[in-house]
């Protein structure tokens, strides 16, 4: 019986790719199976995959036909699982021995969680340190409303990437949606978590890489996040409703949170308009791309230029409010500081000290009645 399917699209992954594969051939649980699919590597991942499959047969190598791109290459490895647990993976990355085991006992104990997900680890090449990424600071099972809804407010992925989840095959559906560029995985995780709760297993069982060269870095530099994070707004815009969020607010809030992203890939990675141009021509030209594909990804932009546009003329339209209302204030105060100039000005002049006693003896009449005080 096979407990796992182990999900593996591979293209050009040599790097990495047999520290993945060792990690897989080492984990407690042994009743598993591992599909890799090939999407016509052009390095030596297709000997090293094949060298795996020839000594273990819970290997399967497969080579596609026609390239796919990650997330069609994610369904193809899925058409093929016979496992009663779906575990995506990926070549940069690795698992813990104990990892598969303890995330089924996840779900075999929780059978109201529809999936789980675990704390990774990401080496930083460039120092030799590793952060350790856990969304909370214990394991906890959360609703899928609650979790749904709180990833499109924050417009991120805390739940993980493919290496750090486990599902039923039952809740699989269809896969990946392949119209999407980025933010794919977190849209199949909204949709398996409509079947059941999340629950986070705060157990360090995943290391996930980041580099330049992988498909993660492409999407961000080409910006293609962006038009996903528009879509998963859009497509999920009943959860965003039920807390009160109005179509223009959640524009308002993707330019921003978009904005911010872009310039911290300036100020950290050095990016710039010719290197998104670029990320974008290469990705179309590498994954073979139609002249359809290009056309809707350059609708795609210019929907995202539109709302970025009316973001700008609405932050800069309250701006100029704001500095009406600044205005207005700096006069207030202008006439506050001449009456308190005026008023220190007759506490130092000489009528003022020469009617002291005046003041005086007023104080002490009955201002009711005008008259003298009764001893």
């Amino acid at each position: 019986m096979i407990s796992v399917s182990v999900l593996l699209p591979i293209y050009n992954g040599e790097r990495f790719l047999t520290e993945a594969l060792q990690s897989l051939s080492q984990q407690t649980l042994v009743e598993f199976e591992v599909i890799i699919c090939d999407d016509g590597s052009t390095d030596s991942s297709a000997d090293i995959a094949r060298q795996f499959a020839d000594r273990d047969k819970r290997f399967k190598y497969v080579k596609n036909e026609v390239r796919q791109g990650l997330f069609g290459n994610y369904n193809e490895c899925l058409r093929q699982a016979q496992g009663t647990y779906i575990k995506p993976f990926a070549q940069d990355d690795a698992l813990e021995p104990q990892a598969l085991e303890r995330m089924v006992r996840i779900l075999e104990d929780n059978p109201e969680v529809a999936l789980v997900s675990v704390a990774r680890k990401s080496p930083r090449e460039e120092s030799g340190s590793q952060a350790i990424i856990r969304p909370f600071p214990r394991s906890r099972q959360i609703s899928a409303n609650e979790v749904i809804r709180n990833n499109l407010i924050l417009m991120s992925n805390w739940v993980g990437e493919p290496s750090v989840v486990l599902y039923r095959r039952k809740h699989a559906s269809t896969g990946f949606d392949t119209s999407l560029y980025h933010y794919g995985d977190l849209e199949y995780w909204f949709r398996i978590l409509e079947n059941g709760d999340f629950y986070y297993l705060d157990e360090v069982l995943s290391t996930f890489r980041r580099h330049e060269g992988q498909a993660t870095s492409a999407n961000l530099g080409g910006l293609y996040f962006a038009i996903d994070l528009l879509r998963l707004g859009e497509r999920y815009w009943s959860y965003l409703e039920d807390i009160g969020e109005t179509k223009d607010n959640f524009y308002r809030r993707l330019m921003e949170k978009v904005s911010a992203q872009v310039d911290h890939l300036v100020r950290t990675e050095g990016l710039d308009a010719e290197r998104v141009r670029k990320y974008v021509v290469h990705d179309h030209i590498d994954n073979e791309r139609t002249q359809e594909e290009l056309l809707k990804v350059i609708d795609d932009f210019r929907e995202i230029a539109f709302h970025a546009t009316r973001s700008i003329y609405a932050l800069n339209r309250e701006l100029y409010e704001l500095s009406l209302v600044k205005e207005r204030w700096y006069k207030e105060l202008s006439r506050l500081e001449l009456l308190e100039s005026q008023l220190e000005d007759l506490h130092n002049s000489t009528s003022w000290k020469v009617t002291a006693p005046l003041r005086m003896l007023a104080s002490t009449l009955d201002l009711s009645s005008g008259k003298p005080e009764q001893s």
